[in-house]
């Protein structure tokens, strides 16, 4: 089975860049795709996890506003809130960042 999701949409906050114990570069950042319905708007919030070369693409071009297409998997995280609330989010796991802008 293969999945894959296309984002469009504008980055959320600035990208969260580290490098895991293993040596991988990791970032992390939001973004949120808004969808018209006449006069009505939805908005949709993504997080997305880049990987290694894409990561560091991620830490030196992205920033908080910028206008992506991003490509990758998507899976649904949960988990209780402060207070014991459960959330979840979507997260894509990038192959693919494109710039908007």
């Amino acid at each position: 089975m293969f999945q894959e999701i296309t984002v469009i949409g504008y980055v959320g906050r600035e990208p969260n860049v580290n490098t895991t114990p293993t040596g991988k570069d990791v970032a992390n950042f939001s973004i949120a795709a808004n969808e018209r319905y006449g006069e009505n708007e939805k908005t949709t919030w993504f997080q997305v996890v880049a990987w290694n070369g894409l990561a560091e693409v991620v830490a030196a071009h992205v920033n908080k506003g910028k206008r992506l297409m991003v490509k990758g998997t998507v899976q649904v995280r949960t988990w209780q809130d402060d207070k014991g609330q459960t959330r979840a989010d979507m997260e894509i796991t990038a192959n693919t960042i494109r710039f908007l802008d």
